[in-house]
């Protein structure tokens, strides 16, 4: 499969509070435009700052929104125009531990709508999930039990209220708490928790109906980070085990079957601690976003790809220059195999509390940025998978609101790489001649085409006709947006325009017979003053220059044509003088 790779950076400097759990959450809608949403330490507390970007990195709007206290957020989603972010706030409702919010921005960045869910004790939202118009939240919270215990709630898209809200106790009165909420193609809803030392997957069908809940744990402590369900509701679980055997701790991807039965487990080794971060799952393959430790603390942001049965096909990393700190929060791979990263990353000398953002935009096999020497030892572990009992039970919370918006600095725009020119060309299925540019360049935006045969276009991707056969020099200028032209070359031939001929008419003639004309290639049709059939006659035609045309239509129904002149001059007749003497009546 051939690959053509280009990365493009884009980093945001903003100062933040952060720890591995709420630096930044990034989403994508319909239109391809980012969303990331995380924490700023400007003014003191922490506050939510939001970001809009296209495809390409460039930012659209940015603004900081919360209040004097502190503000964390925990989740991003989108229908596919607007965006939601939820989180823990300080601010609007009980105060301290905090209460969980939601805040709905339309796609210009206006907030629609901002909602409080207070009790007595901490309420959050660790995370959303956008399904079928119907938006759900889970979440955690101590103000029902003694424990901390996650919950789930349906939320009305419209103004925030709450449909329903589910609290989860469990059999153990342990602290559970919310991970992640997602679904399935076939409607189901999964949730993972987590109890400090498991992963929990509890699965409902479409109709609300518990299905099953199951805990996967062993010797070794289990610290979930994300999960993916494909289409048969099998379950891919990453994140980090810690194994007793060599007190590491190591990126691990487990998959069940669509009854939550365990099928394999495996822990991916590159001599260092390492943890996943995200899984996300496309054809017959599996691609995990995580990072590993690099002495001396250093941490390199790492991909790996395996098959569906979590057998390793390839890894590589992402080492950028004068960072200490790389976490990937947001993985997709488009359909021609580019894949689209949102990471934090912490520069050389800062603390954890300034971070940049990080958009890569890649294929593969061209790494510019990324490397692909470093594989790690996959090896499997022993995990136990056994039922785990919740008792829901429903709640209610107390509703709030305020949040304000306020202005934030600019970012800084880096370059992971320059700007890549490449084209291809197609001639199968055109006409003689015809070649059509299919633009492949990578972050640019403007384009100069020279053809070779003295035309040109400024086309993305331009459709040319040559005249003639030959040989022709096409090329492609950019500007790479620092003054500079790349240009990339490509040699074409065209060989296969028909040399139409009109063969036996002349020049000249004071012919006063039809002259004969053949054509080639055959099959084609004559035209012009004095043409019947495939002869020309000058008596016909007169004095004077004609034009005659032969049109051809090919197997494609293109059609060529050629024409060749004639001069027909005076024709004069000459008469015989007969004595015929007297004719008698």
């Amino acid at each position: 499969m051939k690959h053509i790779l280009s990365i493009l950076s884009l980093f945001l400097c903003l100062l933040i509070y952060c720890s591995d759990n709420n630096w930044t959450y990034c989403t994508k809608d319909l239109n391809g435009d980012f969303f990331v949403a995380g924490i700023v330490q400007d003014y003191g507390s922490p506050t939510i700052h939001v970001i809009k970007s296209d495809s390409t990195g460039n930012v659209i709007w940015q603004f900081n929104i919360g209040g004097p206290d502190a503000d964390i957020i925990r989740a991003v989603e989108t229908d596919g125009s607007n965006f939601f972010i939820a989180g823990n706030t300080n601010n609007y409702g009980f105060g301290s531990p905090g209460d969980a919010f939601l805040i709905k921005l339309d796609n210009n960045g206006n907030i629609l709508f901002d909602q409080v869910y207070s009790e007595l004790n901490k309420v959050e939202f660790n995370d959303l999930y956008f399904s079928n118009n119907s938006l759900f939240g889970a979440g955690s919270t101590n103000s029902f039990s003694n424990d901390l215990n996650f919950f789930v709630s349906e939320i009305n898209t419209s103004n925030g209220s709450l449909i329903s809200s589910t609290l989860f106790e469990d059999q153990y009165s342990s602290a559970e708490e919310a991970i992640q909420i997602s679904g399935s193609s076939t409607g189901d809803l999964y949730i993972m928790s987590t109890n400090s030392s498991a992963a929990i997957i509890t699965r409902f069908d479409a109709a609300s109906n518990l299905v099953y809940s199951k805990s996967y744990s062993g010797l070794n402590t289990i610290n979930p980070s994300y999960f993916s369900v494909n289409d048969n509701n099998e379950v891919y679980i990453t994140g980090l085990v810690s194994l007793t055997m060599n007190n590491a701790e190591h990126l691990f991807i487990l998959k069940t079957d669509n009854n939550g039965a365990l099928i394999a487990s495996n822990y991916y080794d590159w001599n260092a601690d390492s943890k996943g971060l995200r899984l996300e799952l496309f054809i017959n393959e599996i691609i995990c976003s995580g990072f590993y430790y690099q002495d001396p603390g250093a941490t390199i942001l790492n991909l790996i790809r395996t098959d569906t049965d979590l057998n390793l096909n390839n890894a590589f990393y992402l080492d950028l220059p004068n960072h200490d700190i790389t976490r990937n929060r947001f993985l997709s791979k488009s359909i021609d195999d580019h894949y689209h990263l949102y990471n934090v990353v912490v520069q050389v000398g800062n603390s954890v509390s300034q971070w940049d953002v990080s958009k890569s935009y890649f294929k593969e096999d061209n790494l510019a940025c990324f490397n692909n020497d470093s594989l790690p030892v996959q090896n499997s572990f022993l995990l136990n998978s056994k039922d785990y009992v919740f008792y829901p039970s429903s709640i209610s919370f107390y509703n709030n609101s305020g949040f304000q918006t306020s202005t934030a600095p600019a970012p800084i725009i880096n370059r992971c790489d320059p700007v890549i020119v490449l084209f291809t060309t197609e001639q199968d299925g055109l006409c003689a001649g015809e070649i059509s540019f299919i633009n492949e360049s990578i972050n640019a935006n403007t384009f100069i085409w020279d053809f070779g045969d003295g035309n040109t276009s400024s086309d993305t991707n331009p459709m040319h006709t040559y005249e003639t056969n030959g040989n022709y020099t096409v090329s492609l200028t950019v500007d790479d947006g620092m003054g500079n032209n790349i240009v990339s070359e490509v040699d074409v031939t065209i060989s296969n325009i028909p040399t139409l001929e009109i063969i036996g008419l002349p020049a000249v003639t004071n012919s006063i017979v039809p002259i004969g004309i053949t054509t080639a290639p055959a099959g084609g049709v004559l035209e012009g003053n004095g043409i019947v059939f495939n002869a020309f006659n000058p008596t016909l035609a007169g004095p004077g220059i004609h034009t005659v045309t032969y049109t051809y239509t090919d197997s494609n129904n293109c059609v060529y044509a050629t024409e060749e002149s004639v001069l027909v001059v005076a024709i004069s007749y000459s008469f015989v003088e007969y004595n015929l003497g007297v004719i008698s009546p």
